[in-house]
């Protein structure tokens, strides 16, 4: 029991309450600015697949079975493009990339608000996934990366999954509420900016880290 105690004071995350008061009390907030933009871009994410089929009956007066096959191209997209984009990754970093993929993520949405066809929607569907993808094979491994130590990356896959699925319960939410203020037409543009939110918060949280991630030892 003694050998137990001494255990417990030498290892500074010996309960999960430890990890997130580390976490908080982190004077650069890097790894609470990292789950905020891991919570804004799954949420944007999910809002978008979430919210396409109603566009597309809405906006571009398709039949509801046709609207549903519109995020069909995005998911092949995803699926030829995650492996490719795991090993460009490694060579880049972890965070750069998930910036490219943020600002591809926007170039797609205004792709499919300046011309709102089937054709261009579904291109623009496709273009964000392929952002998405990009963030969905590096989120984890940089909250990984700004663990204190290796002792508490199971704890840190815990805050990822928090922080994502989060995101992806209340992104339609949020998204849904802007669709309601400026109608369905602007659905892909509101995604857009909510977008550029998550982009300045990766951007911040880039410079905070101040280096390359690397895993945690």
């Amino acid at each position: 029991m003694l050998a137990r105690r001494c255990t417990d004071r030498a290892d500074p995350f010996s309960s999960p309450w430890a990890v997130l008061k580390d976490l908080v009390r982190e004077p650069s907030r890097v790894r609470l600015l990292l789950m905020a933009g891991i919570f804004c871009f799954a949420g944007m994410w999910t809002a978008l697949r979430s919210l396409t089929t109603p566009y597309g009956t809405e906006v571009l007066g398709m039949p509801r079975g046709a609207a549903g096959g519109i995020a069909l191209p995005g998911a092949v997209a995803f699926l030829v493009c995650v492996v490719p984009l795991a090993y460009l990754s490694h060579r880049l970093g972890e965070l750069r990339m998930i910036r490219y993929g943020i600002a591809l993520f926007v170039a797609g949405l205004l792709v499919g608000f300046a011309e709102p066809t089937p054709a261009f929607t579904a291109a623009s569907v496709a273009i964000a996934s392929i952002g998405y993808a990009v963030f969905s094979v590096n989120g984890l491994v940089a909250l990984w990366a700004l663990a204190p130590n290796n002792r508490v990356l199971g704890a840190y896959t815990g805050l990822y999954t928090v922080a994502s699925a989060s995101g992806m319960a209340l992104g339609p939410a949020l998204l849904g509420a802007t669709v309601d203020l400026t109608g369905w037409r602007y659905m892909f543009l509101n995604a857009a900016v909510f977008g550029a939110v998550t982009f300045a918060v990766f951007t911040l949280v880039a410079r905070r880290a101040g280096r390359p991630l690397a895993t945690a030892s």
